[in-house]
């Protein structure tokens, strides 16, 4: 299976290398909504009839901004990749290259943060919580592991914020400043929502096994919603290539 898949993403580059629409010096009408990037570009390349190819390790957890309206498809493309931390690194007229956007201010670096994500009612960790790092190259998102550890690479360095995120417990947020090759590292006590501040005092019985019973429900929503989760399916050391519409 996964040979056939690397077939299948050889075969969409050669096609989109071998493609020769040019459409860059044309001007046309877009209606992108604002979605992950994962859909997003392909959708832009469709409309622009351009062949866009990416690294697709750069686009889990990035959202592409929304385009609407008349626009030239280079400036277009641009607005579109704002705040994702991509750049365009070649274009030929017929194919255009995205790679991750280089600092523009010198010695700046990156670092990188990791953590944890745990349920202190239990003591257990809290697997496929959604961890939201936002930096000065936008917003990325990674989920937890079956430990609740989290890790992010290649985090710009200077404010970062971390959200985490589960469902039936209450969002938790930190905000940092990570330092040039920094291992910053986090701890997350997520508290349930079933149990309210203030009722600290003793339960019963039956109380306990509804509070349960949510928490169960709350792990199995989270765990569906990471594995549907198609940007983390991408392989990081390949590239993604979309080709646009030929009409």
């Amino acid at each position: 299976m996964i040979r056939c898949k690397k077939l299948l993403l050889a075969t969409a580059v050669a096609i989109a290398l071998a493609s020769a629409p040019h459409a860059m010096a044309q001007r046309r009408q877009f209606d992108v909504p604002t979605q992950p990037a994962v859909t997003g570009i392909p959708e832009f390349a469709r409309q622009a009839q351009l062949q866009i190819i990416a690294p697709a390790d750069a686009l889990d957890g990035v959202d592409t901004q929304a385009v609407v309206g008349e626009g030239d498809a280079r400036q277009t493309l641009r607005t579109l990749l704002r705040g994702t931390g991509l750049e365009v690194k070649s274009d030929d007229g017929r194919v255009i290259l995205l790679q991750p956007s280089r600092s523009g201010e010198p010695g700046m670096g990156s670092g990188t943060v990791l953590g944890s994500v745990l349920d202190p009612a239990t003591g257990g960790y809290l697997r496929d919580a959604a961890v939201r790092i936002t930096s000065r190259a936008g917003t990325r998102v990674v989920h937890s592991g079956e430990r609740g550890e989290f890790q992010l690479t290649g985090v710009p360095a200077g404010t970062v914020e971390v959200t985490v995120s589960y469902t039936g417990f209450h969002e938790e947020r930190r905000t940092i400043e990570l330092e040039p090759d920094e291992r910053e590292r986090l701890e997350f006590q997520l508290r349930s929502t079933s149990v309210e501040a203030g009722n600290s005092g003793a339960r019963t019985l039956d109380s306990l096994q509804v509070v349960g019973v949510r928490e169960g429900d709350a792990r199995a929503i989270m765990e569906q919603r990471a594995a549907m989760n198609i940007t983390n399916t991408l392989s990081a050391d390949t590239s993604t290539a979309w080709p646009g519409s030929t009409r």
